[in-house]
């Protein structure tokens, strides 16, 4: 498939985001302006990857409509109702986003689907007669907002009820973050409790101790991460290494380990192949770094994406036909599609976000906030082990203390 085909192909698969809301068709002129943007040489790899990506992690609303419908199948047969439509009558669809938010358009289209279909409108009340209960969102990324909203449903809750909560695109570590925050009010609730995935983005960097085998400790980790993560070799390009040292004077919360490395440094990913997802994403790495150095403001805002604390990236590759999230690399969102005379004019997006400013809102949190301490103190890899531990399990010597004592 030459350039030309490819640029089509992307064009065809963005063509209804933010329909009717752009100033601009996303069309293939469109895409080729974004594309050379960046170093010439990694055009077309760009594009290959790019279209290899959206095949998989764009969500247009037909897909979404039918996710939606698997998950009423799947309702339907886990409470073993004997038809969609007795389920529809017993099942909360609960809401907690104002007007305008993710959560709320996902589920008006859910309104819509049932209302076609049964000519019934769906439930979404609250009520002590009411034991199951369904909330559905677009994407759990680094867990915050998600917290706060499942938070929410949870007090509202009959006790003895269930909560069954999905998401197209779910981050495991943010997942994992959602599920350990809320787990004292489900067990004060009483309440029955699961976060449903379509789409795992898998960005757990921990590796978990499981068990013995022949003498031996296992180990157990994602073997695919399927987000932005730049391998040491971005380390010798000199923008790059500058910006990680100017986060390193943000505090002692950056992070700690921005490089890929063993056991993941050969890993694909969301990508074709191991060498070209290493040229996207250290060129979407630097060209994310010129975006930030070209702003007076650099707070919460990271090259690759949205996160909780100083570092490269939160580093999701997804999108929807209703929007992009900022957990996604600068260089796919952030910008002008017209020049409007202001710094966003320093760069032309693929698929330009709206801002939902009560959701940003929600989502930045300073981060030296306590709250999200713990989490961002695991973040120093045992190269012993390779566990990542905190100050508590601080060995002294750069290792874990499970290994300190070997060096």
């Amino acid at each position: 498939m030459n350039r030309e085909q490819i640029t089509k192909e992307i064009a065809n698969i963005i063509q209804n985001f933010r329909k009717d809301e752009l100033p601009i068709q996303l069309d293939s002129e469109h895409v080729e302006k974004w594309v050379s943007q960046f170093s010439q040489g990694t055009q077309d790899i760009i594009l290959f990857e790019t279209l290899h990506v959206l095949e998989e992690w764009y969500f247009s609303d037909s897909k979404i409509d039918d996710i939606l419908d698997s998950i009423l199948t799947y309702i339907t047969k886990k409470y073993g109702f004997s038809s969609e439509f007795e389920m529809l009558k017993s099942v909360s669809f609960i809401q907690v986003q104002e007007t305008g938010l993710s959560q709320r358009k996902m589920l008006e289209r859910l309104i819509n689907m049932v209302n076609d279909r049964y000519d019934y409108p769906l439930k979404t009340s609250v009520d002590e007669e009411t034991k199951h209960y369904v909330y559905i969102d677009d994407g759990l990324y680094t867990g915050r907002r998600a917290r706060t909203d499942i938070e929410e449903c949870l007090w509202l809750l009959p006790s003895g009820s269930t909560l069954d909560v999905f998401y197209i695109v779910g981050a495991t570590q943010g997942v994992e973050y959602v599920k350990n925050k809320l787990t004292s009010i489900i067990d004060e609730q009483n309440i029955q409790f699961k976060i449903h995935t379509y789409k795992k983005l898998c960005n757990n960097k921990k590796v978990s101790k499981t068990y013995e085998y022949n003498g031996e400790r296992v180990e157990t980790y994602e073997k695919y991460k399927k987000c932005l993560w730049p391998t040491s070799r971005a380390s010798g390009i000199q923008e790059i290494a500058d910006y990680y040292s100017s986060l390193m004077q943000l505090g002692d919360n950056y992070e700690k380990i921005p490089y890929r490395a063993y056991p993941w440094e050969n890993d694909n990913g969301i990508f074709s192949s191991a060498q070209n997802r290493e040229i996207v994403e250290i060129e979407f790495l630097v060209k994310g770094i010129e975006i930030i150095r070209s702003l007076s403001k650099e707070s919460k805002m990271y090259p690759l994406g949205y996160n909780l604390w100083p570092s490269f990236w939160f580093g999701s590759f997804c999108a929807f036909d209703m929007n992009i999230s900022n957990a996604c690399p600068l260089v796919l969102w952030w910008g002008n599609l017209l020049k409007e005379g202001n710094p966003l004019d320093n760069w032309y997006p693929l698929l330009p976000r709206r801002s939902n400013a009560e959701s940003d809102e929600a989502e930045a949190l300073d981060w030296n906030s306590d709250d999200f301490g713990m989490e961002k103190d695991q973040y120093n890899m045992c190269p012993d082990c390779f566990c990542y531990f905190g100050h508590d399990q601080d060995g002294g010597n750069g290792f874990c203390i499970d290994c300190a004592w070997k060096h």
